[in-house]
């Protein structure tokens, strides 16, 4: 290879090196943001996130090993100047192929049981549920809406738009709707997403380990980009202690803007 051939590939190597830095350092805030899914802060999201990784490591040593055997090949059997002489040639190996056909056979159904097991407890309601908590979307709004508590028209308190309440340590089931299109329910701190479609109800739940505040989003493209559409419809929710979520509750069925102003924290 002549120097100029040496030098492109040293800065194309350099490129590659020094854009792979830039794109995971540009990745920085968002694993220390509120939207880190490795993070999780409830049972849910704890539990998704073990049968994710349970995926992803066992894939990345396959890639490392491959992708090793790859290099290795091609620095072992390249051409090497001088050398006009016919590598050994073969053809098929049955042990070997039967081999890397077993083997990822026997680590799928290995990934299998647990990850079967966990969708069916994720997906069932546990026969505990804390609170209820009616959820619903419209363009570029959410509203939530709490059954267990009524007001004076005998209809479940609501709060305000885009702010969510739900107690720490319970089991939350939530009731989710669409006012018009598809939009999609995501806390992702404490668990993964559910569409919100109209004219039906999903159900799903979460349960919080702890006090304290998390951001929320819809994770379904619903229209419109700028100062106004699906990228600025996020919502904060509010993890309380089961004494001051009732609080806030009863802040509600009174009516009384200080009342749930006062009630707003942990």
């Amino acid at each position: 290879m002549s120097h100029r051939g040496i030098w492109l590939r040293r800065v194309l190597i350099g490129s590659l090196l020094l854009g792979t830095l830039l794109i995971f350092s540009s990745c920085s805030g968002i694993v220390s943001g509120g939207q880190n899914t490795l993070a999780p802060e409830g049972s849910v999201a704890g539990r998704q996130r073990d049968l994710f990784l349970l995926v992803v490591w066992p894939a990345a040593a396959i890639f490392v090993l491959v992708e090793g055997l790859i290099i290795l090949i091609i620095w072992r059997f390249h051409h090497r100047k001088g050398d006009d002489t016919l590598p050994r040639q073969v053809h098929g190996n049955p042990a070997l192929e039967i081999a890397w056909t077993i083997a990822p056979a026997v680590l799928l159904a290995i990934v299998a049981v647990p990850t079967l097991a966990g969708v069916v407890t994720l997906g069932a309601t546990p026969s505990k549920i804390g609170t209820t908590v009616n959820v619903s979307a419209a363009r570029w709004v959410w509203s939530f809406s709490y059954p267990d508590v009524k007001d004076s028209s005998g209809q479940p308190v609501t709060g305000p738009p885009n702010e969510l309440h739900i107690p720490a340590g319970q089991n939350v089931e939530f009731i989710i709707t669409s006012q018009d299109v598809i939009h999609s329910f995501w806390i992702p701190k404490l668990g993964g997403k559910t569409d919100a479609v109209p004219n039906r109800q999903n159900r799903m739940w979460l349960k919080a380990d702890r006090p304290g505040e998390y951001s929320g989003q819809c994770a379904e493209f619903c229209g419109a980009l700028g100062s106004e559409g699906h990228a600025t419809m996020r919502f904060r929710v509010v993890v309380q202690t089961p004494e001051a979520y009732r609080a806030y509750l009863q802040g509600l069925a009174s009516g009384s803007p200080q009342a749930v102003a006062n009630q707003g924290g942990n």
